[in-house]
């Protein structure tokens, strides 16, 4: 249990304009947290705020955090593109002050302040096929982010029908290994890849029905490790201070 992570019921909503369903939603939150303690569940993802004000969700997270001791909650935020960061829009922007700017970093920064910065709530991060600028992107890397959960749609195609990442998706993600951020993959795949054994493809005459078939997201899991072996390892001394990172440390006097 130690290494598996819960996921909260998606349809949760509680700051809804309907009020049963908010009081469905807070009892059903409660319960299955309830249910993952009981398992000693190291984690559970709990779904995005369903708008950008969440006052209500965030009291009853909140709530729940005091009670925790053992278990850590990731707030699934999408990584949005923010259009008020890019210089490219910002005449667009200036040109039609109504134009609404989406920034998932804000929605993020608003809950954990209503959840008085709980050192046990953590964001798992939803990255998407289009990505929001560099500087937006940057400040994600000084956030407690423990899981970037890749859409398989985030994926394109190389010309050996495999899948790959673009060079920016590459860079963030090499950005989040070394930071120790779990990678998980979501989604149907997308990629025509034949899912068969080698034994079926060879007609192995020691081959039984028994042998396991390839998993369909396995192409992109084997693109990750991929990815993962071919990072430049890090310097010496940073793979000696990779353990401090997140603490401050006593002025040299």
């Amino acid at each position: 249990s130690s290494h598996i992570v819960g996921k909260i019921s998606e349809w949760i909503d509680l700051d809804s304009e309907d009020e049963q369903l908010r009081l469905d939603s807070e009892l059903t939150l409660k319960q299955e947290i309830a249910w993952a303690t009981h398992l000693s569940l190291q984690a559970c993802v709990i779904p995005p705020p369903k708008r950008s004000t969440c006052a209500n969700y965030a009291r009853v997270v909140n709530n729940i955090l005091q009670g925790l001791t053992n278990m850590q909650l990731w707030l699934r935020i999408p990584l949005e593109k923010s259009e008020s960061m890019d210089e490219d829009h910002d005449k667009v922007n200036n040109n039609n002050p109504t134009s609404e700017t989406v920034d998932s970093w804000e929605w993020w920064n608003s809950f954990r302040l209503l959840c008085e910065h709980s050192s046990q709530l953590y964001v798992a991060l939803d990255i998407l096929s289009s990505l929001p600028s560099m500087n937006s992107l940057g400040r994600w890397f000084g956030e407690p982010v423990r899981a970037a959960i890749l859409q398989t749609d985030a994926f394109l195609t190389n010309a050996r029908g495999y899948p790959c990442l673009s060079k920016r998706h590459q860079t963030l993600l090499t950005g989040f290994f070394n930071h120790s951020v779990q990678v998980i993959i979501s989604g149907r795949s997308n990629h025509n890849v034949s899912q068969v054994s080698e034994g079926v493809l060879s007609r192995d005459e020691n081959h039984t029905e028994d042998t396991p078939t390839q998993h369909a997201l396995s192409p992109y899991l084997d693109y990750m490790a991929y990815l993962y072996q071919r990072m430049d390892p890090l310097p010496e001394q940073e793979r000696f201070e990779i353990n401090y990172r997140d603490f401050l440390q006593s002025p040299l006097q």
